[in-house]
């Protein structure tokens, strides 16, 4: 590859790149606009905000991650010359856009009771309700507006998405402003009216951009023909089959961090330290009292192999040739010594385990392994199925990080901080995911 055929390939991907980067910071900014906000309003207000935009954000991804299937069979579809299928496969996603949108804003106007019944506070949950009661109208429209924006993107089309999302974030805060304050001797609607303004904004952004995208050239092309058509099994399982799988693999990530910011039950040892009972007895060693002079260090013996060295003589001479150190083994046996005073992993971490190497295609890493099974290879650890990579994601988040902050947060009394942690723990997990297994086949001879 040239540097002229490189420059032109980096042109065309920054092309359709930063269009999409800054309409998604557009959509997010929203978010930033209702927080903002909010906390002009008072504290009561942000305190539902947070956990209204929080159960949101859960139902923005559950459609998101479906709908992705989207730019993907009509960038297939246009990219091999078949454009006959395009519109089609936009009347299928709208029907699948509102499969999914009608439950959801059903869900969402019921968030007031089953927030209550997760364990958020009674008047906290109410408020949030509100306002994702008066949020749920505008599920359809964001739904719609993921069709259409998954389209285009097929079609490479990327800054009319831009437009709209800027105008919908830019139009949020007047709407919302009036709708959460008022105007004159008009009170405003408080939670409610800043959903519903919301709601609005949702819609007026998905009509603008079918505006946009009907005066480009590029779009009448691509969906000339295009009529209303009734909901095809065939093609709608063959979007699910694409979608679900990315639907699971971003609520997984996503909600881990809700379920870290809607935490709403304190912890049971707040404001008092440690549980009474001092220091977890399994960390005892750590905490031995150490003798004066040691530098700080826990107080050992010399240990029968550091005994042994110093019993025995020096042996130098002719007929005993120095040995040079052997700083590994003795790294290893000390290791080892530390490892025996530590228990053994519990039932549930070794079952955690085994499924985790199942998921990847690898068998489970037994406690004596022979020289004959070969070694992982160093690559991203991505499974071979769909459903092996949204194993990862849950057993790395919700296998360790939701436990790992959910301890450090109550129990211990960390508080914020431990969930914080666990969510660091959750990442860090999932990003040490175990390798994909290297190929079976033998490798050739060499010349």
């Amino acid at each position: 590859m040239t540097l002229a055929s490189l420059r032109a390939e980096l042109a065309a991907v920054l092309r359709l790149a930063l269009p999409l980067a800054a309409a998604q910071l557009a959509l997010m900014g929203m978010g930033v606009v209702e927080t903002w906000l909010a906390g002009r309003h008072g504290t009561a207000t942000l305190a539902a905000i947070a956990i209204g935009a929080a159960v949101w954000s859960l139902a923005v991804l559950a459609l998101l991650g479906v709908l992705m299937a989207v730019p993907a069979f009509v960038g297939e579809a246009h990219g091999a010359g078949r454009r006959e299928r395009v519109p089609a496969l936009l009347g299928q996603a709208l029907w699948l856009a509102l499969l999914l949108a009608l439950p959801l804003a059903l869900l969402l106007g019921a968030a007031g009771a089953w927030l209550a019944w997760i364990g958020i506070a009674p008047p906290l949950a109410a408020a949030a309700g509100e306002f994702l009661r008066a949020l749920a109208p505008g599920v359809p429209g964001a739904a719609l507006f993921m069709v259409l924006r998954g389209t285009a993107e097929g079609l490479s089309l990327t800054v009319p998405t831009l437009l709209a999302a800027a105008g919908g974030a830019a139009l949020l805060l007047p709407l919302g402003a009036l709708a959460l304050f008022g105007l004159g001797d008009w009170p405003g609607l408080g939670l409610p009216g800043l959903g519903l303004a919301h709601a609005l904004v949702l819609w007026l952004q998905a009509l603008s951009l079918l505006w946009l995208l009907r005066r480009r050239a590029a779009w009448r092309a691509g969906l000339a023909g295009f009529r209303p058509s009734l909901p095809a099994a065939a093609e709608l399982a063959a979007l699910l089959r694409v979608g679900l799988p990315m639907a699971v693999t971003v609520l997984l990530e996503g909600a881990l961090f809700v379920a870290s910011g809607s935490a709403g039950r304190p912890s049971r040892h707040r404001g008092r330290g440690r549980p009474p009972g001092g220091p977890d007895r399994r960390l005892a060693g750590l905490h031995a009292p150490a003798r004066a002079g040691d530098g700080g260090h826990r107080a050992r013996g010399p240990g029968p192999r550091r005994a042994g060295r110093a019993a025995a003589p020096p042996q130098r001479g002719r007929g005993a040739p120095d040995r040079p150190a052997r700083p590994d083994a003795d790294r290893g046996a000390a290791a080892a010594r530390a490892g025996a005073a530590w228990p053994p992993p519990s039932r549930a971490i070794r079952r955690c385990r085994r499924r985790q190497w199942r998921c990847c295609g690898w068998p489970p890493p037994s406690s004596s392994p022979t020289a004959s099974r070969p070694r992982p290879t160093a690559c991203c650890g991505a499974s071979r199925t769909p459903a092996g990579r949204c194993g990862l994601c849950a057993l790395a988040y919700w296998g360790v990080g939701m436990p790992v902050g959910a301890l450090l947060a109550f129990p211990v009394g960390k508080g914020i901080l431990g969930l914080w942690i666990g969510l660091a723990a959750g990442l860090t997990r999932r990003g040490a995911a175990p390798p994909r297994p290297p190929d079976a086949r033998p490798a050739p001879p060499r010349a």
